[in-house]
C-alpha cells in the first residue's frame, strides 16, 4: 500500500571538519514529541552530478543538494524551521531531480558478471564434452533478460522515478 509523501529538496552544506551538514531535524517540534521514524519514507537521495567538491550552476563548491521523502507534518515543520535550505518539490520536479541528478549516472541494467561468466564457462565445458547445451542455453537466455527474475542482467528499478516511487511505496502529494 502506498503512503502519501512530500518530496523535500534540501541544501546540504559542509561542516568545518569536512562532513556533510544536514539540517538538524531534532529542532522540529515533531521530533521532540514523536521522533522521526514514522515520518521519513526511505532515506537521503543525493545529487550525483555535483557534489560538495564541484561547482555547478545551482550548487557552489561546499554544498550539495539532497532529496528526502517525508510526511506532510514533517514537511510543514521543515519548511517553517529551515526556509532557506528546504524546498518542497512537486512530483514533476522530484522526477526531474531523481532522473537527471540522483540516478543519471547509473546504467539502466546491473550486470552480474560472475553469474554470466559462470554460465558461459558451464556452456563451454558442455560443448567441449559434446553434451547437450539446451538447458544452460535457456538459463543464459533468462539471465540476459533484464526483466526476468533470473540473476545475470537485472534492470535497476530505482533508475526511473516512476518505478522507484512504486518500490518505495510512496505517492507524492502534489
Amino acid at each position: 500500500m502506498s503512503r502519501i509523501a512530500v518530496a523535500l529538496k534540501v541544501k546540504i552544506g559542509l561542516r568545518p571538519n569536512g562532513h556533510a551538514d544536514h539540517p538538524d531535524w531534532q529542532k522540529l517540534p515533531l521530533a521532540a514529541s514523536e521522533g522521526l521514524s514514522g515520518h521519513i519514507r526511505g532515506g537521503w537521495y543525493y545529487d550525483k552530478t555535483c557534489g560538495h567538491k564541484e561547482h555547478g550552476s545551482d550548487s557552489p563548491c561546499g554544498m550539495q543538494w539532497g532529496m528526502i521523502l517525508v510526511s506532510r507534518e514533517f514537511a510543514d515543520e521543515a519548511l517553517r524551521i529551515f526556509p532557506d535550505i528546504v524546498t518542497e518539490l512537486a512530483d514533476a520536479e522530484a522526477k526531474e531531480f531523481w532522473d537527471q541528478r540522483v540516478y543519471a549516472h547509473m546504467p539502466i541494467n546491473r550486470i552480474q558478471t560472475d553469474i554470466l561468466v559462470g554460465l558461459k564457462a558451464q556452456r563451454d565445458l558442455l560443448v567441449d564434452l559434446q553434451r547437450d547445451t539446451s538447458e544452460v542455453d535457456a538459463q543464459i537466455d533468462a539471465a540476459l533478460d533484464p526483466d526476468s527474475a533470473t540473476m545475470g542482467v537485472c534492470r535497476d528499478k530505482f533508475k526511473q522515478w516512476a518505478s522507484a516511487k512504486a518500490l518505495l511505496g510512496v505517492v507524492i502529494e502534489r
